[in-house]
C-alpha cells in the first residue's frame, strides 16, 4: 500500500494531513521508546557483566605457585586484566546510561508534552 503524502492533502478540507502527521508523530515515539528500550537492557546488560567480571577478577590465580616466576607472573596479570574489562564494561554502562538513554526519555517526554499541547490547542 503506497503511503500517503501530507503534501497531497495539505490544502484539503478533511484532517487528512494532520491525521498523517499524527501517525508519523506516533510511529516516531514508538521508535523511540523502543530505541530507549534497547538503550535500557544494553546499559543493564554492560552492567551486570562489569560485576561478574568484578568478582571474577578477585581470585588469585598464583597462591599455588613459586613467587616471581615467570609463570606466576602471568598468572597474576590475568586477574588485573579482567578487572580492566570489568571496569571497562561498567563504564560503558555509565556512558549509555547518560550519554544516550537519559537524553532519549527527556526528548521523550518533552515530545509527550508538546503534543498533549497540541492536542489540547486542536491543532
Amino acid at each position: 500500500m503506497a503511503k500517503s503524502r501530507i503534501a497531497d492533502h495539505f490544502w484539503a478540507e478533511d484532517n487528512k494531513a494532520l491525521n498523517i502527521l499524527s501517525e508519523r508523530m506516533q510511529n516516531s515515539n514508538s521508535t523511540c521508546n523502543a530505541i530507549r528500550t534497547v538503550f535500557e537492557k544494553r546499559a543493564r546488560i554492560e552492567e551486570e557483566y562489569g560485576q561478574r567480571l568484578l568478582q571474577l577478577s578477585e581470585i588469585s590465580l598464583s597462591e599455588f605457585e613459586e613467587s616471581y616466576s615467570t609463570f606466576s607472573e602471568s598468572l597474576e596479570s590475568i586477574p588485573t586484566a579482567t578487572e580492566a574489562a570489568a571496569r571497562a564494561h561498567i563504564d560503558l554502562a555509565q556512558h549509555i546510561k547518560q550519554l544516550l538513554e537519559t537524553p532519549l526519555a527527556g526528548f521523550i517526554r518533552n515530545q509527550k508534552e508538546q503534543w498533549k499541547m497540541a492536542r489540547s490547542q486542536n491543532l
